[in-house]
């Protein structure tokens, strides 16, 4: 929906919809550079979960081995007709108990109107035997709202489609960074910046097949457009890994745009 913007100040306002006259205060997240959500949602939650939960030292072995098996769908996937398909007609009575104890809560979002089954993060206190690390990262997902893992997922997406990224921001590299991390892909790609300041990423997948190709047309110093076409691969694609093959001490460029090999 669109809303306006009231300036007053030097501070911006913006026009709420009429559900918030109901809170005090709302919840700002950005999740990226010019997207932000605004929701009451998050503290519902936490306020339903304060009033409702048991101690989890009390769970069942059952409801354990329940908030095990829910813990490994993806946190996207675990709405109620997803979670439905893979529990059987007990252990949804098991599930529905926990919902009672407030150990479950159903989160809601535009995006998710049907909800998506959330587990508190005490719950994780009982479920000792697994991996500390293990645990440590599922909590950690727990937090996360759905729009937060759509943009993660986003920019893994948007890299492994074209091999390769160049970013110009600061502050974008730095998400970018922060969001592979989130999804445990940091290794699975190389970054560098540039001395003009520019942000280059590529998978090591895409490195290797790239780099491969480069130092089999790369006879003498040449520039990256005419390398680019001999390799049969995009332009800016091409220079990110000259420049990544520059770091790692393979390459040099000897002039702008210009690259030898060492």
């Amino acid at each position: 929906m669109e809303t306006r913007i009231i300036r007053k100040e030097d501070k911006c306002y913006i026009e709420l919809p009429a559900e918030f006259l109901a809170v005090e205060t709302a919840e700002l997240f950005k999740l990226k550079e010019g997207y932000y959500l605004v929701t009451n949602q998050l503290r519902e939650i936490k306020q339903s979960q304060a009033d409702k939960v048991t101690p989890t030292n009390y769970l069942s072995q059952e409801e354990k081995l329940l908030l095990k098996k829910m813990l490994g769908i993806r946190f996207e996937k675990r709405t109620p007709p997803g979670v439905g398909e893979l529990i059987n007609s007990s252990e949804n009575e098991i599930l529905k108990k926990l919902m009672q104890k407030g150990i479950v809560t159903i989160y809601k979002s535009a995006k998710y109107p049907d909800g998506v089954y959330n587990i508190i993060d005490r719950a994780y206190d009982a479920l000792k035997e697994q991996p500390s690390g293990q645990i440590a990262q599922q909590k950690e997902d727990s937090r996360k709202t759905p729009e937060t893992k759509n943009a993660d997922y986003a920019n893994y997406v948007a890299l492994n489609t074209t091999g390769y990224m160049i970013i110009d921001d600061n502050k974008q590299a730095f998400a970018f960074s922060e969001s592979m991390k989130r999804l445990g892909k940091a290794n699975d790609m190389v970054g560098i910046k540039g001395f003009d300041n520019k942000f280059y990423v590529a998978t090591k997948k895409y490195i290797i097949k790239v780099s491969t190709m480069i130092k089999e047309h790369m006879k003498d110093d040449i520039d990256v457009p005419t390398l680019s076409q001999k390799c049969k691969v995009e332009t800016d694609g091409c220079r990110a890994v000259l420049k990544i093959m520059a770091e790692q001490g393979e390459t040099v460029e000897k002039r702008r745009d210009v690259f030898g090999l060492i």
